[in-house]
C-alpha cells in the first residue's frame, strides 16, 4: 500500500482558509462586478443582482435597471405582462414615485420583450411588455455571477441619481475599506470626479490616506524621490530652517538644493481614500478587511462591533 504524503498542519491551514475564502472574494479595482466579503444571499424581493445593476449601468440602461428593480419590488415575477398603464398604476398603487418619462426610456431599452396588441378599433395598438428573465439577462449582458443583491428602498427608485447613490451607499455598507475613485465610478457607469456627487447623499464617511517618507533619514535621500511625476498624488513637503514649511514638485534637484541647506524634506504620496458608513470609525479595523472574517470562521472569534447608521 502506497504511503500518503506527509502534509504539514500549516498546509492544511492554509488549503481549509484558501477553500473558505473562495466564496469571500475582496473588491480589487479592476473588477467588473461586485464582490462580496460575506455571502449575502439573493432574494429576489430585494431586486435584481448587484452584478447585473452594475454592468447595466455601464452600458448606459441604468433606467432600465431601476425599473427592473421597481417591478420587483411591485412583485412582479419573470413572464408577467404588463401595458405601461398598467404599469404606471402599479407602481403608483405600491408607493413606488417614478417619472413617467424614465419608465417610458426604460420599458424603450430593449431589455422588456414587447408585441403589439390587436386592438378593434381603429388607432395606435397599445404596446404589452413582457417581465424579462434575471438569469436570461446576467448571460445575455455578461453580467458575471448570480450572487448577492442589495436591499433598496422605494425612495430609492425616484430617479437616476438616487439609484446610484443608494447602489453606492450599500455597498460601502457591505464592504467598508480602501477604493479608488475609478473603481467606484465605474461600478456606477460615471466618472470617478462623478462619484464625489453621492458620499454625501448616502451618508459615506471619507478618509484620505497619505504615504509620509521623511528622505533625511537615509543615505539614499535623492533616490527616494521619484524621477517622473504622475499624476499630482505625489509632492514634497519641503521645511527650511526658520521658515515656513512649503510644498514643491518630487524633483530631485529641488530636493538636492534643499537638502544643502539643511532643509527638511518629506515625500508625500496620496493614496486610496477609504470609505465607510458608520456612527463610530476604527480606521485600523480595516487595514485588512478580511482579517475579522476570518478569525470569526476559523477559530469562532466575535466580529468587532461596529455601530452602523
Amino acid at each position: 500500500m502506497a504511503q500518503q504524503p506527509h502534509v504539514s498542519a500549516s498546509t492544511q491551514s492554509r488549503k481549509f482558509i484558501n477553500r473558505i475564502t473562495d466564496r469571500f472574494t475582496s473588491p480589487f479595482p479592476g473588477t467588473d462586478h461586485d464582490q462580496l466579503f460575506y455571502w449575502q444571499g439573493y432574494d429576489p424581493n430585494w431586486g435584481i443582482p448587484n452584478c447585473l445593476r452594475e454592468k447595466l449601468l455601464q452600458l448606459g440602461l441604468g433606467e432600465a435597471a431601476l425599473l427592473l428593480d421597481a417591478c420587483f419590488m411591485s412583485d412582479l415575477d419573470r413572464g408577467d405582462r404588463f401595458t405601461y398603464d398598467a404599469l404606471a398604476d402599479r407602481l403608483r398603487r405600491g408607493g413606488i414615485d417614478i417619472s413617467p418619462g424614465l419608465v417610458r426610456r426604460a420599458l424603450s431599452s430593449g431589455l422588456f420583450p414587447v408585441m403589439a396588441m390587436h386592438q378593434p378599433k381603429r388607432g395606435r395598438p397599445q404596446l404589452q411588455y413582457t417581465m424579462p428573465s434575471i438569469e436570461y439577462l446576467c448571460q445575455q449582458y455578461e453580467a458575471g455571477y448570480w450572487l448577492t443583491t442589495d436591499p433598496l428602498e422605494k425612495a430609492d427608485l425616484t430617479s437616476l441619481r438616487a439609484y446610484r447613490a443608494a447602489l453606492h451607499r450599500e455597498f460601502i455598507r457591505r464592504a467598508p475599506g480602501s477604493y479608488s475613485r475609478a473603481f467606484l465610478g465605474r461600478r456606477l457607469g460615471v466618472s470617478k470626479s462623478a462619484t464625489r456627487n453621492y458620499d454625501e447623499p448616502a451618508g459615506v464617511v471619507v478618509k484620505p490616506r497619505y504615504e509620509r517618507t521623511e528622505i533625511n533619514y537615509y543615505v539614499n535621500a535623492l533616490d527616494l524621490v521619484p524621477r517622473d511625476r504622475v499624476g499630482w498624488h505625489t509632492w514634497m513637503e519641503i521645511k527650511p530652517q526658520d521658515k515656513p514649511s512649503f510644498r514643491a514638485p518630487p524633483k530631485r534637484a529641488v530636493a538636492a538644493n534643499w537638502l544643502d541647506h539643511g532643509a527638511w524634506i518629506t515625500v508625500v504620496k496620496q493614496l486610496t481614500n477609504r470609505y465607510a458608513r458608520l456612527a463610530r470609525i476604527d480606521w485600523r479595523q480595516y487595514e485588512d478587511i478580511t482579517l475579522p472574517l476570518l478569525r470569526h470562521i476559523v477559530h469562532g472569534q466575535q466580529e468587532p462591533q461596529i455601530l452602523y447608521t
